[in-house]
């Protein structure tokens, strides 16, 4: 399982005394908070999940990868006891993360760095580290193991990474502000969120061009690939909202809503969205709005909204989906 960094949220997060780690079993109304000192160290420093696309176990181990931005480091936590078994030393600023298709190897983005670390799942270690271009935000991997797409943010630009030879293949002009970034199963298509205006950039990746920008709800953040069909999930944060968007017409076939009870408005947030692997159930991080929403995949509706502590940021899914975890970005 991955953890990402919230640069946003380090001010508040940082005056928080504690940070709060909730844990849910699906299928049920369960809930307990796990609070350990190492957890409030690791959210002080501005810490909240992010995930590699579709699944949350690294290699069998059962480890949890979570990434320091103030303390430029990847701390591991044992994924029964949550202690913390290792502490890696990064580049700066490590961001996004994303594991190797065969989940051997972790990818950070480390943003004052402008490098990919590569971390090795079995020996716990940084092996090396790649070029990421310049201001880089999150990383996905092309199912072929050989790319790394990185999104980077203030030049409006991917870059591909070659990481046989370690070096940017090529720089590919996107729309302003790209964070968020997913590749599709097939590795034909990568899917850019655009913060400044509102839209997903879709990149051919036999051209490397970018072939269709398709508007969403205001600010756009993370995205769920459903395992079989045509379409991907994409949080609107500013709008309140998730997008379907169907890849083959290159439109919104879909808008999802959040109104959970007693919530203002301007706090319903959707940043992180995971689904199962059966492509049945998404669960999006309301943030502000303390709650997770449980969406029906088939029937585009909102079923449920799970209390989830502190601003709920981002969400991921347990291997065999028995359990959903969320990382509160304040305690």
């Amino acid at each position: 399982m991955l953890f990402r960094p919230v640069p946003c949220a380090r001010a508040v997060v940082r005056a928080s005394a504690r940070g709060t780690w909730v844990l849910t079993r699906i299928g049920r109304s369960i809930m307990r908070e796990i609070r350990r000192a190492a957890l409030a160290m690791l959210l002080s420093a501005g810490a909240a999940l992010g995930l590699a696309p579709g699944e949350a176990a690294a290699a069998g181990t059962g480890h949890i990868f979570v990434s320091n931005t103030g303390a430029d480091s990847v701390s591991v936590l044992d994924g029964k006891s949550f202690s913390v078994v290792k502490t890696l030393p990064t580049s700066k600023r490590p961001q996004g993360m994303a594991f190797s298709p065969d989940r051997t190897r972790i990818y950070v983005v480390a943003g004052r760095g402008e490098r990919l670390d590569v971390i090795d799942v079995a020996r716990l270690a940084v092996i090396g580290s790649v070029p990421a271009g310049d201001y880089p935000e999150t990383v996905a991997i092309h199912p072929n193991g050989r790319l790394a797409y990185v999104t980077n943010e203030e030049n409006a630009l991917v870059s591909v990474v070659d990481l046989a030879s370690g070096s940017i293949a090529t720089q590919i002009k996107v729309c302003a502000e790209p964070e968020g970034i997913a590749v599709a199963a097939d590795g034909a298509r990568v899917f850019v969120a655009c913060e400044a205006v509102s839209a997903v950039g879709i990149i051919d990746t036999a051209t490397n061009r970018m072939v269709a920008e398709v508007k969403t709800g205001l600010k756009p953040r993370r995205f769920a690939v459903p395992p079989a069909g045509r379409d991907i999930w994409v949080t609107a944060e500013a709008a309140g909202e998730v997008q379907v968007i169907d890849t083959a017409a290159n439109t919104v076939t879909a808008t999802l809503r959040f109104e959970p009870p007693g919530a203002k408005r301007e706090n319903v947030r959707p940043v992180g969205i995971a689904m199962t692997s059966d492509g049945r159930r998404a669960f999006v991080g309301l943030s502000r709005a303390e709650v997770v929403g449980v969406v029906d995949v088939e029937r585009r509706q909102v079923e449920a909204y799970w209390k989830a502590g502190k601003r709920p940021w981002n969400v991921a899914l347990s291997r065999d989906n028995a359990r959903l975890f969320v990382a509160n970005a304040q305690g």
